[in-house]
């Protein structure tokens, strides 16, 4: 494969030829041998990409963390009727709802306060059981005791991440120490309902890994030495610090979910201008003299592989004064995917830069019904390919834009490649 020196940079590619050549003999005495000297390459040039947004070429990406949700309540029925004090229930093991299924760790106890850290998606109820997996096992404490969540309620703890604010990881071996400058990250933003906390962070991950998890004797797992730990990026099970925590509250904040987000330079293909796909193709604002609610698109394509292609529409609703460059794209099917679903490209496609047949393009139909009511419409096709040298193309375009008897038809018969 032979790229340009700009589809190096669109595609993140290392090297701009490479070679693979499968060597075999059936004769143990006789291999085939290659004189590379009077080797050829016959280049072209096609600016294409599949972009993502997590291309180094579209700048910094920011770090999205998700928390455990963490809740308090009171327990009622933990006293044994003897005249003395409740028994009151300890940390370190993990509560489950008898009603509910819901599963937590008991994080902290205030008198018959307990807080929890919610590990599956459930939700505790009032009123329910409590089996504690240590004090309600044989011979603990609650083994012959009924306990249940009081009728005060359950109320949720947020901690508090402050913007521009740098926290740093919680060493899990002892929580009274962090791994500052080692794990650590400026907060972009903190959504306390969602628990999304977005980090600016400057660390490269461990093995260039952006996405394992911390496990147990894995190259992620934290050091109990905070001077021996690796600088990382947050890994899921990462315990992080915030403001106003302390050592009882230093396993609130948990993450258990990790991504990262687009380059800030990246524009996804259904915004309005500047989108980073570098190979699309778009129609001029079309006008139609009568108002219509549906688009038809038909598309004649070779294509090695049908998600390789994506189609977007956007319309200008009737007696709107919008500027239509202002206007959003919108994915025909909600994906920019053709009407037939699971739709695969002709066994016989033979996309070259020099030579193809007829046979190998196909018809595909992208359709929206029921809309608002529009004046005038255009039609995007944004061209995707992990190898530059394999590009789709497209011979026509149709688009038929239609409301009940009034319909208007319109082609372009011209042929583009990227």
């Amino acid at each position: 494969m032979i790229t340009s020196r700009i589809n190096e940079v669109v595609n993140d590619i290392d090297s701009s030829l490479q070679y693979k050549i499968n060597l075999s003999s059936e004769v143990s005495h006789l291999s085939p041998v290659i004189d590379l000297r009077t080797a050829s390459v016959k280049t072209i040039s096609n600016r294409v990409d599949n972009a993502s947004g997590s291309e180094k070429r579209f700048g910094k990406r920011y770090q999205i963390l998700k928390m455990y949700p963490i809740y308090k309540f009171t327990i009622t029925g933990n006293n044994d009727g003897s005249g003395g004090a409740d028994i009151l229930a300890v940390t370190n093991q993990n509560v489950t709802g008898q009603t509910s299924g819901a599963e937590s760790e008991v994080l902290r106890v205030i008198d018959n306060d307990v807080y929890v850290k919610i590990k599956n998606s459930l939700q505790f109820t009032v009123g329910e059981n409590l089996f504690f997996s240590t004090q309600s096992e044989s011979g603990g404490d609650y083994e012959n005791l009924t306990i249940t969540i009081s009728s005060s309620g359950i109320f949720e703890q947020v901690p508090n991440f402050v913007v521009g604010a740098t926290v740093n990881a919680i060493n899990p071996s002892i929580r009274s120490e962090k791994y500052e400058n080692k794990i650590s990250s400026k907060v972009i933003s903190w959504d306390s309902k969602t628990k999304l906390l977005t980090l600016e962070n400057d660390k490269q991950p461990i093995n260039n890994d952006f996405t394992s998890e911390i496990t147990l004797g894995s190259d992620y797992a934290r050091e109990s030495q905070t001077s021996d730990q690796i600088a990382d990026i947050f890994r899921v099970g990462d315990l992080i610090d915030f403001d106003g925590s302390s050592f009882e509250t230093s396993k609130f904040a948990e993450v258990s979910k990790m991504s990262f987000s687009q380059g800030v330079d990246y524009v996804a293909e259904n915004g309005s201008i500047n989108t980073s796909s570098a190979s699309k193709y778009v129609t001029k604002e079309i006008f139609i003299n009568n108002p219509a609610s549906s688009i038809n698109t038909y598309l004649t394509v070779n294509v090695r592989d049908i998600e390789n292609i994506k189609v977007f529409y956007k319309i200008k609703p009737a007696a709107s004064q919008q500027n239509f460059d202002d206007i959003n794209w919108e994915y025909f099917n909600g994906t920019g995917a053709p009407d037939q679903l699971n739709e695969i490209a002709t066994a016989e496609n033979s996309i070259s830069g020099q030579f193809e047949k007829q046979s190998s393009y196909q018809e595909l139909r992208y359709s929206e019904e029921e809309l608002t009511e529009f004046s005038s419409f255009a039609i995007k096709i944004v061209m995707k390919t992990d190898d530059p040298s394999y590009v789709p193309k497209i011979q026509d375009l149709r688009a038929v834009a239609s409301f009940w008897y009034a319909t208007l038809y319109k082609s372009w018969g011209s042929r583009w490649i990227c």
